[in-house]
């Protein structure tokens, strides 16, 4: 074992044998330094309160430029002088846990373009302070759960991704929604996501949306919703609890196969759903949909072609033996097209009408977090 206890160096170039755990004690913090990683070591902070790095000039605070490194228990405060907290670019089988990471340009930024990006894992970690607190670029089998990311600008940003899971984290007080643009074969379950701009941006494939609390976000227009999902086929939404944010609980855009079961929906500003943009084939069926104004609940899509389904839903009323849910059709009269900047959307021509639920539940159905609602 290798300890590093009193010594600081403008730039510390980390080169042990591959194995060797680096043992940091917390005499002489805060350790004002750079470092770069570039064997496959366990860099292990004796206490994270208390084992402080700052960095001394900007970019990064710590490099990773090799696999299977361990970075577990410091505080990485990046205030006076910025940058990234921890950097990789192409690395593989590393692990982020039980850090505190602050005020970083980002707080964990997980680069693609030097090589392969897999089996990483950001655990139990505090982040705030930063402008983005993880990033990753086309990562595969990735874990981030049980962090608690705060009072951020942006979230969670995933580019290109597969088969990753999100998972167990706490999000509150950010500026912005998670972020995800291209996932396939992913799992976000059991998270808390209140009090921030939205809630789950995502676009991509066969996904999975389960057991998690989104409420309480109230970002400006249309930016409070609770999931929305884009561009996207094969996703499955259950057994969420998706209460009093500023937008629609759900809302759906050029999208198809969308299961939507199981979920609380409570006091969504502008209604539980919005399925738009020539999206078809989703079904919601046996949720539990308790809004004050359920004439708020709309969808906007091409009658023939679009097939939308209310089926065994709790409507707040146990007395229903139909329920007719008001709307909007879209019929498209110009389809758009384009290219940015010289992109122009689709013109619907609006036209009142209505959808049914056939046979709505006649009392509330037993999801996880049901006592939230009535």
């Amino acid at each position: 074992m290798d300890q590093i206890i009193t010594r600081k160096f403008r730039t510390l170039l980390i080169t042990h044998l591959t194995g060797d755990t680096v043992y940091v004690y917390d005499d002489s913090a805060p350790y004002i330094e750079n470092i770069v990683i570039v064997t496959s070591i366990s860099l292990i902070g004796e206490n994270k309160t208390s084992t402080i790095i700052e960095p001394s000039y900007d970019y990064y605070t710590i490099s990773i430029r090799t696999n299977n490194v361990t970075i577990r228990g410091f505080t990485i405060n990046c205030t006076s002088i910025g940058g990234s907290c921890i950097i990789s670019r192409g690395v593989s089988y590393t692990t982020i846990s039980d850090n505190i990471l602050l005020n970083g340009k980002g707080g964990i930024f997980l680069g693609s373009d030097l090589g392969q990006n897999n089996y990483n894992q950001i655990v139990g970690n505090k982040i705030s302070g930063c402008v983005k607190a993880i990033y990753a670029s086309s990562p595969r089998f990735h874990t981030i759960s049980n962090n608690i990311i705060t009072d951020n600008q942006e979230i969670i940003q995933l580019f290109n991704a597969q088969h990753v899971t999100i998972s167990y984290n706490i999000i509150t007080m950010n500026d912005y929604s998670l972020d995800i643009e291209y996932l396939q074969d992913g799992e976000i379950y059991n998270n808390t996501i209140m009090h921030n701009d939205g809630g789950i941006f995502i676009v991509g494939n066969n996904n999975t949306i389960r057991n998690n609390y989104i409420g309480e976000n109230k970002g400006p227009g249309n930016h409070g919703f609770g999931i929305m999902i884009v561009e996207s086929e094969n996703t499955v939404i259950k057994d969420n609890n998706i209460i009093n944010n500023s937008w629609k609980g759900i809302d759906i855009k050029y999208s198809s196969n969308i299961e939507i079961t199981h979920n609380n929906l409570k006091e969504n500003l502008k209604g539980s759903f919005i399925i738009s943009g020539i999206s078809r084939g989703v079904k919601i069926s046996q949720n539990n949909i308790i809004e004050k104004h359920p004439r708020f609940v709309y969808f906007m899509l091409i009658p023939v072609f679009n097939i939308i389904v209310f089926f065994g839903n709790y409507w707040n009323n146990a007395y229903l033996h139909q329920k007719f849910v008001f709307g909007i059709f879209g019929l498209v009269i110009f389809e758009g097209g384009g290219q940015f900047p010289y992109y122009f959307p689709p013109i619907f021509l609006p036209i009142p009408g209505f959808k049914v639920d056939l046979k709505p539940a006649q009392e509330p159905y037993n999801i996880p977090g049901m006592g939230r609602l009535i």
